[in-house]
């Protein structure tokens, strides 16, 4: 693919990445989140197994970390409830502490 067309693509790619929260419904949206969040995960496991050949199930276990903190931090049902970036950040601090 030539240099200009892959710019395109990306072009592209990067707008319909902007407007999809504006035409799809919240529940898509929702489901498209998880899917990407899971892709994160399992490039992390790519990379832990598929380059170094080793089976290490700590990348799991500080996902759950970081995704139960998260989960604490922002549920309406405490008093302390955190918007998601400040949650997520404080969750990313506690699993690498751990």
């Amino acid at each position: 693919m030539s240099r200009n067309r892959e710019k395109w693509v990306a072009l592209a790619s990067l707008v319909v990445l902007l407007l999809f929260p504006a035409v799809a419904s919240p529940r898509i949206g929702g489901e498209v989140k998880n899917i990407l969040v899971f892709c994160i995960l399992a490039m992390g496991l790519n990379v832990v197994v598929g380059y170094t050949g080793l089976l290490q199930l700590g990348i799991a276990a500080f996902f759950g970390i970081g995704a139960y903190i998260t989960g604490i931090l922002t549920v309406s049902q405490f008093p302390f409830q955190w918007n998601f970036w400040p949650a997520m950040i404080a969750a990313m601090e506690e699993s690498a502490i751990a």
